[in-house]
């Protein structure tokens, strides 16, 4: 095993990269797992959608994969020296977040039957039969949508929020892999996140998934909620239930930040609210904890239910 000097993931461009990219798969699989050539580059190299991706280190390109449209992810290749020393499975979780941030797909691979534990370790399931694929058996892997498997991608690893659109995802996915407990700290539920539709779906199927599923919603102001059908309010409406909502107390300062947290083990985090600056952790129970403990405070000693947004649209 290589030792790990200082890598880097990267997207790639096959007009500007095609000589690196190229070069690794010739030697992965042409020469060394004899695939034959015609097989192995194809018209999707070039055809200007795939996106191409390059681990390198210090500058020396060592592994590769491509993403197609449909979220497979293919030709995954690291030179024989650097196997074994962690380098696939950090090329891999990039190539995951960026069809889950950016296409919102669930991925998928096909992969030789030999490298089902590689990606099975990052949290893929193998599913139909064996097939052949230039010679070699393969098998078709998918990354199930489970709060196990979006741990296995992004680890314990703070990873920052870019604007509202990734905060969004995010929170979303919170939502719809959480198995009882969402937590949820905000200003006045702009409609931005919390009207939006993934969101809502992944919020509305906890809410009915168990009758221990416990929803809390704390607010900073509901001014602007009064008298507006917000979805999330009508929700609240429809499920007391499971879902609750409370706004902090006026005499009370309230948080500048902002948080989601799901089953008291992941967290998307905002240290403002309006510039949607901030990160997720999809395994973070002590940074949860803390936040919980605020949240608790708030919950059971500061705050307080209003009436008007429990009779408005019902």
């Amino acid at each position: 095993m290589m030792n790990k000097p200082n890598y880097t993931v990267r997207e790639a461009f096959w007009n500007t990269d095609a000589q690196r990219l190229s070069a690794i798969r010739r030697e992965v699989f042409i020469d060394e797992q004899q695939v034959p050539e015609e097989l192995e580059l194809d018209e999707k190299d070039g055809d200007g959608i795939t996106r191409h991706f390059l681990i390198e280190n210090e500058q020396e390109a060592i592994g590769c994969a491509r993403l197609l449209p449909a979220g497979q992810i293919g030709r995954m290749a690291v030179r024989k020296p650097y196997r074994r020393g962690g380098y696939g499975s950090q090329l891999l979780r990039f190539i995951v977040r960026q069809a889950l941030e950016e296409y919102r797909i669930a991925p998928f691979l096909h992969s030789q039957v030999s490298a089902i534990p590689f990606y099975a370790s990052l949290g893929f399931e193998a599913e139909g039969p064996e097939f052949d694929d230039a010679g070699i058996p393969h098998r078709t892997m998918r990354l199930p949508d489970t709060a196990d498997a979006l741990a296995a991608v992004y680890q314990d690893g703070v990873h920052r929020l870019r604007d509202a659109k990734h905060y969004t995802h995010h929170v979303a996915n919170l939502a719809r892999t959480a198995s009882r407990t969402l937590d949820i700290l905000c200003a006045n539920l702009t409609p931005a996140v919390w009207a939006n539709e993934e969101v809502l779906e992944g919020v509305s199927a906890l809410a009915r998934r168990s009758a221990n599923s416990q929803i809390r919603l704390l607010i900073a102001d509901s001014k602007p909620l009064q008298g507006v059908s917000h979805p999330l309010v009508r929700l609240v409406q429809r499920l007391p239930s499971t879902l609750q909502i409370r706004v902090i107390n006026a005499e009370v300062s309230a948080p500048d930040h902002a948080y989601a947290i799901a089953d008291r083990q992941r967290i998307a985090f905002l240290n403002d609210e309006a510039s949607y600056n901030g990160f997720v952790n999809y395994r973070a129970p002590a940074e949860c904890r803390h936040q919980l403990d605020e949240f608790d405070r708030f919950w059971n000693y500061n705050s307080s239910s209003d009436p008007n947004l429990m009779t408005i649209f019902i």
